[in-house]
């Protein structure tokens, strides 16, 4: 926690002990400022995974079970909260590529808790004194105090769409965002999201040389939910429009950001996030044109400092929760960026002119809306995601799907009645009249729009001569059916996942999760394989992006793999087939930070 009183996102680098001697952990920041002395250090020593409430504990056959003194003094089972939608980052911190593995995982969970956990394989290092699988420590926010007495009694119960208890309210989330991370030779930093649990984002030092010692850099945005006291920063550069730290903090660097001896310094690039006004099933005019999260921001990844801002005074018209996508140059440095919202808007961040950032410096960065893919009734498409971007021959070809992931159930009747597309648009940002051209196909509007693009309702594959009168092409989906995760581009095929819910039977006790589809097609003409643009997806329900990457196995070799790009399981691993001539795969590699 932090070492001082949170004021205007001002804590001390040291971090102090989540426990009954910490003035700061107050009864009123656990949400009841009438508790006993007592129930106070009850809820704490809970949250800290006392056993405190007498969980019973299995023992093994013929042994004698536990006495109440003695289950007390144990760790409760249920000490570990559910991990949801924080994708973990795993970083080695051994002294050399030669030295024994030293892996921490960082990770959170809706328990408020965020972990630093010892990845090693059984029989691996010690990280400090943590074998394997242990925990070296883990950090619980202020803006997560208040949830642990919800946790503890089970009360209220959590609101569904069919609840009947007039007292249900809707889940509770700690530390349920995804997870980064810098590294340099001396330390790691460490960046968490909070998803539906906050509007913050923290970044952590993490020392090579002792992982299990680490120190709090910096948090920004603002610690509620409901109202903009105490946001970190305020005005041209600051945060209070932010929403739920929904999106990935990507590393990026730029030849016009350097340091006092000329190296690139890191910044940080991340979407504005969510508001939950985004959660009605037909939101109002006012959450879509003045909503939180409608913006994305640039950060120093060293200070925290917000270099820029992108908000609706540059024409960013809903919010942004997915990744932001960097193109870069063969030294690694930014040339171009791309991003999309809640409304159906498509983005490219440039720099003067539409010429690639460069030297630009931060603060002086541009932002284009390219395309105009979203309206009203059943053209209210949503971005949950950030595009993946495949660059050839000069064009940039960005892939993306529609849908609403956070509507799955046939209860949403509005968000069903969407008709939902996974896209490809060629953007030239070096072509000055490429948008402008357009304004006489798209309302006098210079942006791509629907009728920018080439409309795929059937199994048939496009001709050249079709793909070519258009800048771009809609492959329209089934009735009901929406994209939920992000693209992955691996060898020229495109990769994700849609889901379609289905009606429930009456009377059953079986959960109904929907119809799930993996795509792999051709991301110049939506082909599929084999004749087939989707399979389906063993085990339905809502599966995870793909992730794919190189691995290297215990017999010293390397392969490439991919998580999520077949239909027999979301969560299995195969390796990608590789045609004659490939398109370099974009791959994101979560487990092995190299920056």
């Amino acid at each position: 926690t932090c070492a001082v009183a949170v004021s205007g996102g001002s804590c001390a680098a040291t971090l102090t002990n989540f426990d009954n001697a910490n003035t700061a952990i107050t009864k009123a920041s656990l949400g009841n400022t009438t508790m006993s002395d007592s129930a106070r250090t009850a809820l704490i020593n809970w949250a800290r995974g006392a056993n405190t409430e007498s969980e019973a504990i299995g023992v093994p056959a013929n042994t004698t079970a536990l006495t109440a003194t003695e289950l007390a003094a144990k760790m409760r089972p249920s000490s570990h909260g559910d991990v949801v939608h924080s994708r973990p980052v795993a970083i080695n911190f051994a002294a050399s590529d030669a030295a024994p593995a030293k892996v921490v995982v960082f990770y959170g969970g809706n328990d408020g808790m965020f972990r630093a956990v010892n990845g090693n394989r059984d029989g691996g290092e010690n990280v400090g004194n943590k074998g394997p699988g242990e925990e070296l420590w883990s950090f619980v926010a202020p803006e997560s105090y208040g949830m642990f007495a919800r946790l503890k009694d089970n009360s209220p119960t959590i609101k569904f769409p069919n609840s009947v208890s007039a007292t249900a309210t809707p889940k509770t989330y700690g530390f349920d965002g995804p997870v980064t991370a810098y590294r340099s030779s001396s330390s790691a930093w460490v960046y968490a999201t909070m998803r539906r649990g906050g509007r913050m984002l923290y970044a952590f030092d993490v020392p090579v040389a002792s992982p299990q010692s680490p120190t709090l850099k910096w948090r920004v945005g603002c610690p509620n939910q409901a109202d903009d006291t105490d946001c970190t920063s305020t005005g041209a550069n600051g945060v209070s429009g932010i929403g739920q730290t929904w999106a990935v903090p990507t590393i990026v660097k730029s030849a016009g950001y350097v340091d006092g001896v000329g190296a690139n310094k890191p910044m940080l690039i991340m979407g504005g996030g969510y508001d939950t006004c985004e959660d009605s099933d037909s939101p109002t005019a006012a959450c879509k044109t003045s909503g939180k999260g409608h913006a994305i921001y640039l950060l120093d990844a060293d200070s925290g400092t917000v270099l820029q801002v992108f908000d609706s005074s540059d024409g960013v018209a809903g919010g942004v929760v997915g990744d932001i996508t960097i193109l870069k140059d063969n030294a690694g440095l930014a040339t171009y960026a791309y991003a999309a919202d809640l409304s159906g808007n498509v983005y490219r961040i440039s720099g003067a002119a539409n010429a690639p950032i460069g030297s630009v410096a931060p603060g002086s960065w541009t932002i284009t809306k390219i395309a105009v893919l979203g309206g009203a009734g059943a053209n209210a498409r949503k971005f949950l995601f950030g595009p993946d971007v495949v660059t050839e021959g000069g064009i940039n070809y960005v892939l993306l799907g529609s849908g609403d992931r956070e509507k799955p159930l046939t209860y949403f009747s509005n968000a069903l009645a969407v008709q939902d597309y996974f896209f490809m648009l060629k953007d030239i940002p070096t072509d000055p009249t490429w948008l402008s051209n357009e304004s006489a196909t798209c309302s006098s509007n210079p942006n791509l729009c629907m009728n920018s693009l080439l409309a795929i309702t059937t199994t048939a594959t496009p001709t050249q001569a079709q793909l070519d009168a258009k800048k771009g092409w809609a492959l329209q989906l089934t009735a009901e059916e929406k994209v939920v995760t992000s693209a992955l581009t691996i060898f020229g095929t495109v990769y994700f996942s849609s889901q379609e819910p289905s009606q429930a039977l009456a009377g059953s006790c079986t959960p109904d999760l929907g119809y799930a589809r993996t795509y792999a097609i051709n991301f110049r003409n939506a082909e599929g394989e084999n004749g087939e643009r989707s399979v389906h997806l063993v085990g339905d329900g809502l599966p995870p992006s793909p992730v794919a990457g190189l691995v290297t196995l215990d017999d010293g070799s390397t392969v490439p793999f991919c998580i999520g790009c077949s239909g027999s399981s979301s969560l299995e691993g195969s390796e990608p087939p590789i045609p004659p001539t490939a398109v370099q795969p974009k791959a994101r590699v979560f487990w092995n930070i190299e920056q």
